[in-house]
């Protein structure tokens, strides 16, 4: 099991994007091109955004139109305009995925996931919509990369904890699975990498 999070809400970097294009990603969800040349993640324009925790996002807009999406994941970037890294896990070809989302909106039923599968030519192959906490998705086999996209559903209001994916293997209940004791086990081994990386730079000062 992996698990996405809320990132930063858009790159500060826009190398070779003209001044016009960089009031939009300052003022709301905006993108250059393709999903590849994405430099803004988060609608921003007249949002109230605070990073509580890692796993623990408060978003309000009052004004946030249905339809909306409020926050956007990609797999793959081009480094040179976003300066960011892939935000998603890695998915096979041809199997299945459980998706769980941890979130509450001010309303039931207020925000859904949009997933979106693209081939090597950047066209779409597959997009799935996943209405509630949970759903599933299969990867197509020739699809490149995807995105995820949480989409407001009349929710003005929403804390967003994370998103846990999960492979579905034949003969088990992915629903069954304890999923806060392998987010924990997670957590537990990228705190242990992230002492390893600290004490190896440390000794390079």
């Amino acid at each position: 099991m992996q698990s996405i999070y809320w990132n930063e809400n858009c790159s500060p970097f826009w190398r070779g994007i003209s001044g016009e294009n960089q009031a939009k990603f300052r003022s709301g969800y905006s993108y250059v091109g393709s999903t590849v040349m994405a430099t803004g993640h988060a609608y921003m324009y007249g949002s109230r955004i605070i990073r509580r925790a890692r796993d623990d996002i408060f978003f309000y807009n009052g004004a946030l139109p249905a339809g909306s999406v409020i926050y956007k994941w990609d797999m793959v970037y081009s480094y040179a305009t976003a300066h960011a890294i892939p935000s998603l896990p890695l998915l096979i070809n041809g199997r299945k995925y459980f998706f769980r989302v941890l979130a509450e909106a001010d309303k039931p039923e207020g925000f859904y996931l949009r997933l979106i599968a693209y081939d090597r030519e950047d066209q779409l192959v597959k997009l799935q919509i996943i209405r509630g906490q949970e759903g599933y998705f299969d990867f197509p086999k020739e699809a490149n990369y995807y995105t995820v996209e949480l989409v407001g559903a009349g929710c003005h209001q929403l804390v967003f904890h994370r998103i846990d994916v999960a492979e579905v293997v034949e003969g088990e209940d992915v629903t069954k699975l304890d999923f806060e004791k392998l987010h924990a086990e997670n957590e537990r081994r990228r705190w242990l990498t992230a002492q390893v990386v600290d004490r190896y730079l440390r000794r390079r000062e």
